[in-house]
């Protein structure tokens, strides 16, 4: 019994610690805007988290140049690559969002104000992004089974 506790014991030391660094890039990927959406959003709780939480996603959708919620209204609004995204796969995909807490009705779909200029957006706020993973890992508890081998 020892003998495989320790076995168990020096497996967890060797393989518990690890360095998970994904590689990131810094690259954004930028969207022609040629449509624009507006939505109606049922589901949300509340201004804060709901609000950033389906910005944020909605803002990762392949396509989507940009997006607005306005909360008090229940209101959407995509700015998106029509050759990419259409506005009833957008509602597909926030269908699948936390196992179908929102929901999207499509009041309108027209082509973006800007579509003329064909202005680039990018898809991300920030010029960096920084991707962090938490491994589980055991402390190292060898002195207190020193006695035990």
């Amino acid at each position: 019994m020892r003998i495989f506790f320790s076995i168990a014991i020096s497996c967890l030391f060797f393989f518990g610690c690890t360095n998970n660094d994904l590689p990131v890039s810094n690259q954004a990927i930028t969207y022609t805007a040629n449509q624009q959406a507006e939505f109606a959003v049922k589901g949300m709780m509340c201004e804060h988290g709901c609000k950033a939480y389906l910005s944020d996603e909605i803002s990762k959708f392949s396509g989507v140049a940009d997006c607005e919620i306005l909360f008090e209204q229940e209101k959407l609004v995509v700015n998106y690559d029509k050759n990419i995204l259409t506005a009833n796969e957008i509602v597909f995909l926030v269908a699948d969002l936390k196992d179908g807490q929102y929901s999207l009705e499509v009041l309108e779909n027209n082509p973006s104000s800007n579509a003329d200029s064909e202005q680039n957006l990018s898809s991300s706020q920030e010029d960096e992004i920084s991707v962090s993973d938490f491994g589980f890992s055991i402390p190292n508890l060898s002195h207190l089974f020193t006695n035990w081998l």
